[in-house]
């Protein structure tokens, strides 16, 4: 109870600071993002609309501007701390609203908090022949202080859980081409390098002789589909990516030539006077010898909320989740949402029993292309709290 009045505290905080910052408004842009996901969603349109503040927010020419959204961040990895996300739009076409006529951008997102966790991400997206040709691209570093249950169902169902750092360096490429209308075809070519640091007695004894530094390169093909337009009234659509990366023994040390396959699905719908409805489908697969610092997990903080982030691991994971998001006043909303996951492995197969379910609430405050957000979930036998910036998805 004590943790929720603080997350009160701090979302009133910063709805204040903000409305004593607004400023004029920009010409509508792109929102930059990279997530845990395979899935690079760099082209796509912000899902959250042009409504809401701008929160230290400048034009540094007449086709560029520049916006730093600040705010603090809380979870039951990170525990309380301040993130930075900012975004420089430039190449912004002069006839605003060509949907074909998107800018390039550079994202940066910096953050950290008092346990010792950070993470720091710089994404960029350059459109070559009016956004026929994409180049984009990222980096990110992070540690995070984290908690291991086990490697499998019935561990990690249990309280009983270890603690160690997880560190993480990877860079990413791809160039895309638009192959049919909204539809992009790109390669795409990565580096990760994931070490398991501060192993607890515990941690130890669950990964045994498994490696705990891992390095990996690969190369894969993405296909994305996009016909989503939030600046029409109402908005509407969906989004489909698909990815598959290979990652030879050649390029890594782990030993095994190893693969991955990703598939997402995104529908939004208005529903009425500011709600709306958005489902998201979500589906990754790996090869058997994949590491366990590699496995598909709950992230708790885009999916499977409800869940502490890498309780549940496994070489598949299959998810669903319906949210109804609400505009009530200003730049104040509301949301719920609802779903199910599933996780398993070659040594852990699926069963219905291993469902887990998620659903919670979450408040949500607009600071110009980003969404301060509060978020609620409950799992089995779980509770998670967030406090971020930007949507789940």
């Amino acid at each position: 109870m004590r943790g929720w009045l603080v997350a009160a505290v701090i979302t009133l905080s910063c709805s204040a600071l903000s409305a004593q910052n607004t400023a004029e408004a920009v010409i509508g842009a792109d929102t930059v993002t990279y997530a845990y996901t395979p899935i690079d969603q760099s082209g796509y349109d912000d899902v959250r609309g042009d409504s809401g503040r701008k929160f230290l927010s400048a034009r540094t020419g007449d086709n560029s501007s520049l916006d730093f959204t600040i705010a603090p961040i809380y979870s039951s990895t990170t525990n309380f701390g301040i993130a930075l996300n900012a975004q420089l739009n430039y190449g912004i076409p002069k006839i605003s609203g060509n949907y074909g006529s998107k800018p390039s951008a550079l994202s940066l997102y910096l953050s950290g908090s008092i346990n010792g966790y950070y993470r720091l991400m710089l994404n960029g997206i350059n459109r070559l022949n009016n956004s026929r040709d994409i180049l984009s691209y990222g980096a990110e570093a992070g540690s995070m202080p984290t908690r291991l249950w086990g490697l499998n169902y019935d561990d990690a169902i249990r309280e009983n859980y270890s603690r160690y750092t997880e560190k993480t360096l990877s860079a990413w490429f791809r160039y895309s081409r638009l192959i049919a209308p909204n539809t992009y075809l790109g390669i795409v070519a990565d580096i990760i390098n994931s070490e398991g640091k501060n192993l607890s007695d515990g941690a130890l004894e669950m990964v045994g002789d498994r490696a705990t530094n891992i390095t990996t390169a690969g190369i894969g093909l993405q296909l994305d589909f996009d016909n989503y337009h939030n600046r029409i009234d109402p908005p509407y659509g969906f989004r489909v990516g698909a990815s598959a990366t290979y990652r030879p023994r050649l390029l890594s040390n782990i030993g095994y030539d190893t693969w991955q396959a990703t598939v997402v699905f995104d529908y939004y719908q208005s529903l009425w006077q500011g709600g709306l409805l958005a489902l998201d489908i979500y589906g990754r697969t790996q090869s058997k010898h994949t590491p366990w610092l590699l496995l598909a997990e709950t992230d708790g903080d885009s999916r499977m909320r409800g869940y502490y982030p890498g309780r549940f691991r496994g070489n598949t994971l299959i998810s669903a989740q319906l949210e109804l998001r609400q505009h009530i006043w200003n730049g104040i909303g509301a949301v719920a949402w609802a779903g199910a996951g599933n996780i398993f492995s070659p040594d852990d197969p699926f069963s219905w029993r291993k469902t887990l379910p998620t659903y919670g609430v979450g408040l949500r405050y607009r600071l110009g292309n980003a969404s301060f957000r509060v978020d609620f979930g409950f799992g089995r036998d779980s509770f998670n709290a967030i406090v971020g910036i930007n949507e789940s998805f």
